[in-house]
């Protein structure tokens, strides 16, 4: 099984990303859409459904964390699971 590919990011809150879209091979340890966030104070939790589109964005924000909040936290039709 391929590891998952976490993405160190800059941020004040978060420490590292993956997504679902990121892994290669049959072997994809993550669900398809699904996001996976590594909080600086070590908390790691997973989303889904996060669309390869909605990652992209939050990847491109002048602010991930402020995005994250925005977009995908909270948000009734995303399922959070704590890791």
């Amino acid at each position: 099984m391929a590891a998952i590919k976490f993405i160190i990011v800059e941020s004040s809150n978060i420490e590292e990303v993956a997504h679902s879209s990121q892994q290669s091979g049959s072997n994809k340890p993550m669900a398809d859409e699904t996001l996976i966030i590594k909080f600086k104070g070590g908390a790691k939790y997973q989303y889904s459904p996060v669309s390869e589109a909605m990652f992209d964005n939050m990847m491109q924000a002048e602010s991930l964390g402020k995005w994250f909040w925005q977009n995908i936290r909270d948000k009734p039709n995303i399922n959070l699971e704590k890791l």
